[in-house]
């Protein structure tokens, strides 16, 4: 039963991170997305480190859930497991997203150069 609730307390405390990274990413892409010098920096915190946190907390339960169903051994390799490739698929397509922005700043951008 003591392994039981440390891998409850464990499971609460990545969650209550990765929340934390989530908002606060949030927040801060918000602040540099509105002011003209560090708009570049924004699709990270708006869109990779999200997708991210997102991806990990998903994966983390999935295959978490999947790993201990199948098999009661594997209380906690599964979820680190799931967190880790959750956070790796999360990664990719934040990154596909932020990629995505920064075409669409420098369309923007050779737009207003060449409407000089």
């Amino acid at each position: 039963m003591p392994v039981f609730a440390a891998l409850i307390i464990l499971a609460i405390l990545t969650i209550v991170t990765l929340a934390g990274i989530l908002v606060g990413s949030l927040l801060l892409g918000g602040m540099l997305a509105a002011s003209k010098r560090a708009r570049l920096v924004a699709p990270v915190f708006l869109v990779v480190v999200p997708a991210s946190a997102i991806g990990a907390l998903a994966g983390g339960v999935l295959v978490g859930y999947y790993s201990v169903k199948a098999n009661d051994n594997l209380a906690l390799l599964g979820p680190v497991g799931g967190l880790i490739a959750g956070g790796a698929a999360g990664l990719s397509v934040g990154t596909a997203g932020a990629l995505f922005w920064w075409w669409r700043i420098s369309r923007g951008a050779r737009a207003d150069v060449g409407g000089v």
